[in-house]
């Protein structure tokens, strides 16, 4: 169990370990060690990240080039057959792995030790649409030509305001037709006299 005077000694293990590590290797690596050993003690997991970064058995910062080597390996199925003389064969089928299951080998450049971890890649599985399917889904996005005459859109509505307006207007057009009328009589009349009215002889 994790208390506050374990967690402050991993943080002062771990941040020396890293301070000393290419100064004074071996007691980084010391360093390191005991704080590996106090995380058991204490029942603490220890992250693949953390696994990448330490090695578990010699305490040595393992950095990728200096110090520690990595490869890509992948993992292939195996089966074991266990023979025994008194009983009928049986057969002990190991965990079946993909072809994408893969595992990131660590190699630790003091002790040599190998610290694996999976990085399994997952397929997510492939929808297979029917053709039936298909053009029952491509049915219901299509519309009949009847939606789309009633869905065309109308002529606008003119609003209450718009044909008041209109009106008005109309109105006053034939206000002034009126008034050129009479204007126009009453110019006539006044321009006919005697003459107008007596015919050519």
């Amino acid at each position: 169990m994790e208390t506050e005077e374990t967690s402050t000694r991993l943080r002062y293990l771990n941040a020396s370990a890293y301070y000393l590590a290419s100064a004074a290797p071996e007691t980084s690596r010391h360093l390191m060690s005991q704080c590996n050993t106090l995380m058991f003690d204490s029942e603490i997991e220890q992250t693949d990240y953390r696994r990448r970064q330490v090695c578990g058995a010699c305490g040595t910062i393992m950095t990728i080039g200096w110090g520690a080597d990595v490869q890509l390996t992948s993992l292939r199925a195996k089966q074991k057959q266990k023979k025994r003389k008194t009983k009928p064969k049986i057969e002990k089928t190991l965990p079946v792995w993909t072809e994408d299951s893969k595992e990131m080998v660590y190699t630790c450049g003091s002790c040599t030790r190998e610290t694996r971890i999976s990085v399994n890649s997952v397929k997510m599985p492939k929808k297979s649409v029917s053709r039936a399917a298909f053009a029952t889904i491509a049915t219901k996005h299509v519309p009949s030509p009847a939606q789309e005459v009633a869905t065309l859109p109308g002529p606008p509505v003119a609003s209450a305001s718009s044909r008041k307006k209109a009106k008005k207007k109309n109105g006053g057009l034939e206000a002034l037709l009126a008034n050129k009328k009479a204007s126009d009589a009453r110019n006539t009349c006044r321009g006919l006299d005697l003459m107008s009215f007596m015919n050519p002889t």
